[in-house]
């Protein structure tokens, strides 16, 4: 049994970007336990803490928010994701870094400062071409798997006096990257600030983040879960490296999750100018008055309808004596579960990832279990969790010869038969 936990004990707090208490509710979704909390007893799994998960949208300033935070020992402290592991991760980190080295001349003496560094993917790239490297990740597991491929890791939350008592820090950093790390910050006005502070005029400061108003497109909803605590547009993050005196030189945007911005900011200075493209977008969205409280309200009455759909499907496959089985383990396909209230449906999780196989879904105490067991299930309806990697699971399906039928949730709902 799930075990609410009273709204007293999280920290509420005004919007990250002007500070302002003005807000309205733009998304609500069913109280959840924390996303990643998969354990390894069922019994833990289900005795887990809920809390409340919305998202509030500032009415100065436009920006997009969980207005309250949970303590983040809860969540670090069993952080489970592995950037290697992670798909499409390696591949757009190493052609953003194939790019970034050919733009800037970075060398064999320089320092890369990563923050978040979860398992040292992102360093590792920096490493084979010899530079010093430095990890700053909060999380003991990710930050264990650093250090045993040789990474230098300050085990701890990125703070000014963290890094610099640290001893790592050695020299001025060539370079500071944040790897879908700035969703998870509270305070991402004082992080910036703590970087002007370390860094010189080539230092050149990376970013890449969800891009909401392209997630909000194609209803990615789940990437709403309680570490993540804003969702950014080009308008908030102008905001932010104005008043930290930075300026965003370079950006592109990427396909991954839903929909990501990558940003390059520098010291603002006459060298630096503002990157065209990234002045376009924010134009764009200017133009567009973008992003608009009725996006999020379209994509809560989509979550509605889809909702539907979906437990339609559930009950049919149960008259016909059916298993259930989701495919994708993780903190977003935690939110999805409880949103569309499917989390106590499912027989089991299949997840590609087999450091989850033998864990339990968070809430629901539901266990993890390798694809292959798709073969002792004929005729069950599999239901895409990760559906922005869609694609990539029908392959698997296809290659496993599963039969059944399969449910893609989103962008739009969709339900095929498999014929193995």
């Amino acid at each position: 049994m799930l075990m609410s936990i009273d709204a007293s004990a999280l920290t509420y707090r005004p919007c990250p970007i002007c500070d302002s208490t003005n807000r309205r509710t733009v998304l609500s979704l069913p109280h959840t336990p924390l996303g990643d909390r998969f354990c390894d007893d069922s019994s833990e799994a289900k005795a887990l803490k809920i809390y409340p998960l919305q998202v509030d949208r500032c009415q100065s300033c436009g920006h997009s928010f969980i207005p309250y935070s949970t303590d983040p020992e809860d969540s670090y402290k069993h952080y489970l994701f592995n950037s290697g592991k992670s798909p499409g991760l390696a591949e757009i980190f190493s052609e953003i870094i194939s790019d970034l080295l050919a733009r800037h001349q970075i060398c064999s003496d320089d320092l890369i400062l990563d923050i978040g560094a979860n398992d040292g993917s992102w360093l590792s790239y920096f490493g084979d071409i010899g530079c010093s490297l430095l990890g700053v990740e909060p999380a003991p597991t990710p930050a264990a798997i650093s250090k045993s491929r040789g990474i230098p890791v300050i085990n701890d939350y990125f703070t000014l006096p963290n890094v610099l008592h640290s001893g790592l820090l050695t020299q001025t950093p060539r370079v500071i990257s944040l790897n879908y790390v700035f969703a998870n910050l509270p305070n991402p006005h004082e992080i910036l600030c703590d970087i002007a502070s370390l860094i010189d005029d080539n230092t050149v400061t990376t970013v890449l983040t969800g891009y909401h108003p392209a997630q909000l497109a194609v209803s990615m909803f789940d990437y709403v879960y309680h570490e993540h605590l804003s969702y950014y547009s080009c308008q908030d993050l102008q905001a932010l490296a104005e008043k930290a005196g930075l300026t965003i030189t370079h950006c592109r945007e990427t396909p991954q999750k839903g929909g990501s911005l990558y940003l390059e900011m520098q010291k603002s200075s006459r060298d630096h100018s503002t990157s065209i493209i990234f002045e376009t977008m924010l134009k764009r969205e200017i133009w567009l008055d973008t992003p608009r409280d009725a996006q999020w309200l379209r994509v809560q009455e989509h979550l509605a309808k889809t909702g539907q759909s979906v437990r339609s499907s559930i009950e049919e496959a149960r008259s016909k004596g059916n298993r259930v089985i989701g495919y994708g383990a993780s903190h977003s396909t935690t939110t999805l579960c409880y949103a569309l209230s499917i989390e106590s449906s499912l027989d089991f999780i299949i997840d590609d990832n087999d450091t989850r196989h033998g864990l339990y879904a968070p809430g629901t105490g539901c266990e993890v279990a390798s694809p292959r067991i798709l073969t002792e299930n004929p005729g069950a309806l599999v239901i895409i969790l990760a559906w922005q990697h869609g694609p990539k699971i029908v392959d698997n399906l296809i290659r496993l010869h599963f039969q059944g039928s399969v449910i893609m949730p989103f962008p739009s709902y969709s339900k095929d038969v498999f014929n193995g």
